[in-house]
């Protein structure tokens, strides 16, 4: 999948790696610095015959130390970092606002499960952007094409958040998410590895793809009650990482027994899920908006 004849690349390696470490946080009494320190080993398993003889000066397994440290600051004292003992009932009648989504148990697992597909979109689609693009030219080209890829985003986003002011932010993030994936079947039925199709998949992958995963958190951090909404995002930060996991390995092995060209059909399908995974959002839009007679 990523042989590159003429830089000298012309198979794969699979190398098993793996990392240990932790981290400490001390806090001043008044809560509002603090200092951090982490410490973290990892290690490659080489092969021997990977690169020739194992000899004295190419050992099996091959590890790096890497410490941090630093200072950490905490913001000001808002009315949110006192939900823990504050009614929730009191703080949204204090800010005058109501929050027609409540976390409910099958909601979040909906979430979770979003935030999954979505996890698993992002990883297999920057497997297939760089696979498509150092194929298809020159790798010296690599950093135009991000410096174009920033450009475009920079221009999308004041036409995203434009139409979330006009229209439902959860009917506009959803429609996104559609396009998107009838955007990945055209991709898909035109690919040839050519240097135009490597230019437009990479666009929609870094740039318009990235605006629909910032559009669900928004979503996500908005819609719903702080204190709900909190208490759930590390469960939905863990799905969406197992789901980056799971659709590397997808990937890997579409790409492998199939054609690069047959992973987008996967992106696709998975953007066409996370349609579907933001359509209990989308009835309670629909249920809380007024309606006129």
């Amino acid at each position: 999948m990523f042989e590159r004849p003429a830089l000298g690349v012309l198979s794969d390696e699979t190398f098993l790696s793996g990392n240990v470490g932790g981290g400490l946080k001390w806090y001043a009494p008044n809560k509002r610095w603090g200092l951090r320190g982490d410490y973290r080993f990892a290690m490659t398993k080489g092969k021997d015959d990977a690169h020739g003889p194992l000899t004295a000066a190419s050992p099996p397994r091959r590890g790096h130390h890497r410490k941090d440290s630093g200072a950490v600051r905490t913001g000001s004292r808002r009315w949110w970092s006192r939900v823990a003992v504050a009614p929730r009932e009191a703080l949204d009648e204090a800010q005058g606002r109501t929050w027609p989504y409540p976390m409910t148990p099958r909601l979040i697992r909906v979430t979770m499960g979003t935030a999954a597909i979505m996890g698993a979109h992002l990883v297999a689609a920057k497997a297939l952007r760089d696979t498509t693009f150092l194929t298809s030219g020159p790798a010296t080209a690599l950093p135009l094409m991000m410096t174009g890829t920033a450009v475009f985003t920079a221009a999308l986003v004041p036409v995203f958040s434009r139409l979330i002011r006009r229209f439902s932010s959860i009917r506009v993030v959803a429609l996104g998410f559609a396009l998107s994936a009838t955007a990945h079947l055209l991709e898909w039925v035109w690919y040839d590895a050519s240097r135009w199709t490597a230019v437009i998949i990479y666009l929609h992958l870094a740039g318009a793809s990235a605006v629909l995963l910032s559009g669900f958190w928004s979503l996500v951090a908005e819609r719903f009650n702080p204190a709900g909404a909190r208490a759930a995002f590390g469960r939905i930060g863990a799905a969406g990482t197992a789901g980056g996991l799971a659709g590397s390995i997808a990937a890997e092995r579409i790409a492998s027994t199939l054609s690069p060209g047959a992973v987008l059909v996967l992106l696709a399908m998975l953007h066409g899920l996370c349609v579907f995974g933001l359509e209990p959002q989308t009835r309670a839009d629909l249920a809380a908006s007024p309606t006129s007679v």
